[in-house]
């Protein structure tokens, strides 16, 4: 097995993408406890598609931030966000990658949002959607989400770049086993014997994110994209 050095600086830069998946889950439940936040509403106001349009493209989003939400945000950190919530790659978001993105993880708080229906079925203007506070709170998370994706990318760099560290080797060290596959209670194990202790439910967060495929499980190729920067990422695949 290849040697592994520079362990310790990649379960910090491990433990710091957990603090970030918690960060953002926070104002996912934030938004859950809205009681008329719904996931109906948000799509009719960040799509407001055309006839005939089965989705809305990167332009929309931007187009429906600026002007329906009156959120101050660039076209790049609108591409930012509609790469990461564009699951299927097809170029539309739908309602489904929509609710992928608000709403939050963990069981109890998705429960709230997902039980309620739609609030403003009558109202045409998409900027007297939701309460002051809530719009609010929208505005905060998507802030928040693509604070979340930029500081993710920094980290892989980090990892990558500043200290040099093949992804395969990290898979290998922590798949002391050698399975040929991650569980999270192998990064969990990896992270303990460096004595770092992230937060269960951030840890879980973190393991959600890489594992894409959702099979409970991450290949070598699932880490590999997981903690490589966007452009490395994108020139294997």
């Amino acid at each position: 097995m290849e040697e592994f050095t520079g362990g310790h600086d990649f379960g910090k830069a491990l433990c710091d993408m957990c603090d970030l998946e918690g960060q953002l889950e926070q104002k996912r439940r934030e938004l859950a406890l809205r009681s008329d936040f719904n996931m109906c509403d948000v799509f009719k106001m960040l799509t407001r598609l055309k006839a005939g349009k089965r989705g809305a493209d990167c332009d929309d989003l931007y187009a429906t931030m600026v002007n329906n939400l009156e959120l101050v945000i660039t076209k790049d950190e609108v591409f930012i966000l509609f790469y990461k919530l564009d699951k299927d790659g097809d170029g539309v978001l739908n309602y489904s990658e929509v609710c992928d993105c608000f709403v939050p993880r963990e069981e109890e708080y998705a429960a709230l949002i997902n039980s309620r229906g739609g609030f403003y079925g009558d109202e045409t203007d998409p900027k007297k959607l939701f309460e002051g506070e809530t719009r609010a709170l929208i505005k905060r998370f998507v802030r928040g989400f693509v604070e979340c994706e930029v500081s993710m990318e920094l980290v892989r760099q980090r990892i990558v770049n500043k200290l040099a560290i093949r992804p395969e080797a990290a898979f290998a060290a922590i798949d002391i086993e050698e399975k040929g596959f991650l569980a999270a209670a192998d990064l969990r194990a990896y992270l303990k014997g460096l004595n770092m202790y992230p937060s269960e439910k951030n840890l879980s967060l973190l393991f959600q994110r890489l594992d894409k495929s959702e099979r409970g499980a991450l290949s070598g190729d699932d880490f590999k994209t997981g903690v490589e920067p966007f452009s490395l990422s994108q020139d294997s695949h």
